[in-house]
């Protein structure tokens, strides 16, 4: 069921209070883009507003859009548009709008929230697929498709410390993960020494390895069943961890496949009851246990990208174009970004970390969002 606040009346509410932080950044994200260069109206900064107010509401359809807009005094005052909009422009809006004009805003609550977090070493890398109508997708795209494959891929980078997302990608259809390292991966001008990259079995690429390391970066992997290795040395084993049945210094790969691997990386097995990992990593100042810890931090993605198709609402896209998918994630990730601001911390006393409370902070902005805004909400939100 969607959330549908009462309006009330004229007096400022976080709602116009997001509109009017927003919007200055949605308009620069315009101008750069040049998005607006031949329209007189429905701007795309009250577009990229639109989409937000689709969020945060939680509405299921354009259609509750379109009502929204034209009912709820409210959502006109953030949205800026005083007119009414048909479903037709909104659909036409979503496929024509560059996703770019997102940039600013996104990162302008990137730094803001860079100013109360220390970012840490560790880059959680992983893909997401979002399922699209086979029909509508098809009459819009030259791929071929099925219906398993009708959607697009996003790939993300993800800070699991404070939970900024870093990097973003997305492509039409399922593709492949390692099609989309060039995008996920900072270029070669950035210094990347001492970060820690964690991604599971897809993006098993040998190069990739050898770049990271060559670059002074670290990685922690998962090994795939048909993995192809020598062993080089047996590292001891720790006996306060009998889970940790192998820690072997390998080379991966086959010179008759020709993709050996120039540097040598570590090998680590973990045992259970039900089942064995194989780590890979080039980690080699941890001990093996360590290494298997840091890999845990992976699943924070994976937490991450559910917390965006169930919490906030991107399951499905509203659209049937890459262009319209990508404003519904942008969209959904300014509401996730603007959550994170607003969530009290507290610490997990399990792990001994800072949490961000993030369920309970969207429960209590979609609440308040009709309310006069509170002092510290404001203090948090006052990124211009």
């Amino acid at each position: 069921m969607s959330f549908r606040p009462r309006p009330s009346g004229s007096s400022r509410t976080l709602l116009r209070s997001l509109g009017e932080m927003c919007r200055p950044h949605l308009e620069t994200g315009a101008r750069q883009t040049k998005a607006d260069h031949y329209v007189k109206e429905y701007d795309s900064a009250g577009f990229g507003m639109a989409f937000v107010c689709f969020m945060l509401l939680r509405l299921s359809s354009l259609r509750e859009l379109d009502t929204s807009l034209q009912d709820d005094q409210q959502v006109r005052r953030a949205v800026g548009w005083d007119g009414n909009i048909s479903i037709s422009q909104l659909i036409k809006l979503q496929h024509r709008r560059p996703p770019a004009l997102w940039e600013p805003l996104v990162a302008a609550l990137m730094t803001r929230l860079g100013k109360h977090q220390m970012p840490s070493r560790l880059r959680v890398m992983d893909t997401s697929f979002f399922t699209m109508g086979l029909k509508l997708l098809s009459r819009h795209h030259e791929k071929k498709m099925t219906a398993s494959t009708a959607g697009f891929k996003l790939g993300l980078v993800l800070d699991p410390e404070c939970g900024t997302p870093l990097r973003l990608c997305s492509n039409v259809g399922q593709g492949t993960d390692t099609a989309q390292l060039d995008a996920l991966v900072p270029p070669d001008q950035q210094d990347i020494a001492g970060l820690i990259f964690l991604f599971d079995r897809g993006f098993r690429k040998y190069k990739f390895f050898d770049s990271l390391i060559q670059r002074e970066a670290h990685f922690v992997t998962r090994a795939t069943a048909m993995v192809k290795y020598k062993v080089l040395e047996e590292l001891p084993l720790d006996p306060q961890h009998p889970q940790i049945t192998a820690d072997w210094v390998v080379r991966l790969g086959s010179s008759n496949g020709h993709n050996l691997m120039k540097h040598t990386v570590r090998m680590i097995r973990l045992e259970t009851d039900t089942e064995t990992f194989v780590f890979l990593s080039s980690l080699g100042d941890l001990t093996a246990w360590e290494v298997t810890e840091v890999y845990r931090r992976r699943w924070e993605i994976e937490v991450f990208f559910r917390w965006l198709k169930r919490a906030v609402g991107c399951l499905k896209p509203t659209g049937y174009s890459l262009t319209a998918a990508q404003h519904c994630f942008y969209a959904a990730l300014v509401v996730y970004l603007i959550t994170l601001l607003i969530a009290k911390t507290e610490l997990n006393r399990k792990t001994g970390r800072i949490r961000r409370c993030i369920t309970p902070a969207l429960h209590r902005l979609r609440a308040n969002l009709y309310q006069v805004p509170k002092d510290e909400d404001l203090q948090a939100l006052e990124f211009l």
